[in-house]
């Protein structure tokens, strides 16, 4: 979507995007900038929130392209994009808005149409499809300048033969999905808020972050006091609970990620994030126990640091 868009033109431009993107969006517009592009990199609230009148403040007459992750990877806060859109929209008719909605897919409602957005990427491992494959979704006149050539495959979009299994299998899983998104969205966010609730009130001192109301609903980001991330994330492997400290894309980099970075935290502070997410698999027994091995790995862990 990015690239797509930006080779399209003949000269560079501008990039607007929030400062907590996944990598794969913030890395592909640093590319962009070594190329001679122009990127701004939005600071976010201390929930994690974009400020629609910020984005509008940051447009220039050579902005090409807004791009703004419907719900955050880390600390799982829902962005205000309608708000967002109509913002940019008031003031450049003519610039793409591109937004991640991986991890919202299915989860929170995106209607594109009434919200406006001109171009949203998804994955299908996200919601119970195979690994590899995803969807870029494309507003009426949006074209893009293919990344791969050689064939008219994807409507000339991408070239290669098409992973039939992977597209295959998406379809499944959407189809599943959307058949019981009713039901699953206010589970997933009661067992979400019962793990919660769980934490917060056997560890003194436990941070959540993101919103506290527009967050996705099986997504949960605390932080722990007095102890680092990887010792408690080992401690929980043991005890058959897989969290992580922030997205795989990031899992080789020591530095905090970006959107943490943003809502304060320090690399000189100690403290144990945990991304922890649910599915619609989820039971609420393997939340209590979760539960249980998290503040059970947090003594252990805060211990071994005395």
């Amino acid at each position: 979507a990015l690239l797509g868009v930006a080779r399209r033109r003949r000269r560079p431009g501008h990039l607007l995007v929030s400062a907590i993107e996944h990598p794969s969006v913030l890395e592909t517009c640093r590319a962009l900038g070594e190329e001679g592009w122009a990127l701004t990199e939005l600071p976010v609230d201390a929930h994690g929130l974009v400020d629609p009148a910020a984005v509008a403040a940051q447009l220039r007459p050579e902005t090409v392209l807004v791009s703004i992750a419907h719900g955050n990877h880390i600390v799982g806060t829902l962005q205000p994009l309608r708000d967002i859109v109509r913002a940019v929209r008031r003031q450049r008719a003519d610039v793409l808005i591109h937004t991640d909605g991986v991890q919202s897919f299915l989860k929170e409602p995106l209607d594109l149409r009434a919200v406006g957005v001109d171009l949203v990427s998804l994955s299908a491992h996200k919601v119970h499809g195979l690994p590899g494959s995803g969807a870029l979704v494309c507003g009426p006149g949006v074209t893009l300048r293919p990344l791969w050539r050689g064939g008219l495959q994807e409507a000339g979009r991408r070239a290669g033969t098409p992973n039939l299994l992977g597209a295959v299998a998406f379809g499944v899983a959407v189809t599943r999905g959307l058949a019981t998104r009713a039901s699953d969205v206010p589970r997933l966010r009661q067992l979400r808020d019962r793990l919660q609730t769980l934490l917060q009130e056997a560890i003194p001192g436990l941070r959540v972050n993101g919103h506290p109301t527009a967050r996705l609903p099986g997504h949960l980001h605390v932080s722990l006091p007095g102890v680092s991330s990887e010792p408690l994330l080992h401690a929980l492997e043991a005890r058959q609970v897989i969290a992580s400290a922030g997205s795989a894309c990031h899992a080789a980099a020591r530095a905090l990620e970006p959107v943490l970075v943003q809502l304060g935290y320090r690399d000189s502070e100690r403290w144990g994030h945990l991304r922890l997410t649910l599915s619609r698999e989820t039971t609420a027994e393997e939340v209590d126990h979760a539960a249980a091995a998290i503040v059970a790995a947090q003594l252990e862990v805060a211990r071994a640091h005395r």
